[in-house]
């Protein structure tokens, strides 16, 4: 066989390999959009989880998420899997530092009026707004130099708050300085449409596929730290500018299987 013949033959194998796909592909879609539409009939999504996976190739993320994306779609899920949590008080804390109060001054500027309340430390701040006695406290998040900063991140989770906004302030240096704007709950965005999704997952779950699938949903990565072990750990914030309530219900029901999920905030970024 000469060597064109053979590229021939390479170049219909290809060809032929692509109709397979295409075709195995709508099947599996197919497949899961029956499934989908047996599981709507059930009480809850732990219902309709189950009934999944006695079909759903264990340990297949792509065909979960799938599924998940479908699930919703049969439901016709237009509410937003968040509960709105309703900050009644407009103060902030933060620490007697400058740089904080001109981000406070940048964030009235875009229409969001606070009124500052100073505290000693960012600890004393982020205890008085989980006891209820502010409404929100402002933290750095990650600066050009020492990136995504992890302190924040702890101290924020340790007084069991959400962001609910991302200030990002152009630097002298090469990248911004972030500010993250913490309170209770998710925050009801009214009119401002929910640009990021933040999130922390411990998971037995390859990590790859397991983030891999959030495609399904329209969500892209746009960070993560992966700790990877036994039980791996990640973080992670998805950009979706272009997902609904219906797809978000969706998202969260596939980031729970087989995962302590917790969701790190929801939020707009200025």
């Amino acid at each position: 066989m000469t060597t064109d013949e053979k590229f021939a033959v390479i170049a219909g194998n290809l060809r032929d390999s692509l109709r397979v796909s295409e075709k195995v592909s709508a099947i599996v879609k197919g497949s899961l959009f029956e499934l989908a539409e047996i599981a709507a009939e059930k009480e809850d999504a732990e219902n309709a989880l189950e009934t999944a996976r006695l079909v759903i190739p264990e340990g297949n993320r792509m065909m979960l998420a799938e599924f998940c994306r479908l699930y919703h779609k049969c439901r016709g899920s237009t509410e937003s899997p968040f509960p709105n949590h309703a900050v009644t008080a407009s103060t902030v804390m933060i620490p007697e530092i400058s740089r904080l109060d001109d981000v406070i001054g940048y964030i009235a500027r875009r229409g969001i009026h606070l009124e500052r309340h100073f505290g000693d430390s960012f600890s004393y701040c982020a205890e008085e707004v989980e006891y209820g006695h502010a409404g929100y406290v402002l933290m750095p998040l990650s600066d050009p130099k020492e990136g995504r900063l992890s302190s924040f991140e702890r101290l924020r989770e340790e007084y069991g708050l959400r962001v609910h906004c991302v200030v990002n302030i152009p630097s002298d240096d090469s990248g911004d300085y972030s500010y993250q704007l913490c309170a209770l709950g998710f925050p009801d965005l009214g009119n401002t449409s929910a640009t990021r999704f933040s999130f922390t997952a411990h998971t037995r779950a390859d990590v790859l596929s397991y983030l891999g699938a959030l495609s399904c949903f329209g969500a892209t990565v746009l960070s993560t730290d992966i700790a990877v072990g036994e039980i791996s750990r990640v973080r992670a914030v998805l950009d979706i500018s272009d997902t609904d309530n219906e797809l978000l219900s969706g998202l969260v029901m596939y980031l729970n299987i087989g995962a302590d999920m917790t969701v790190d905030g929801i939020y707009a970024e200025i």
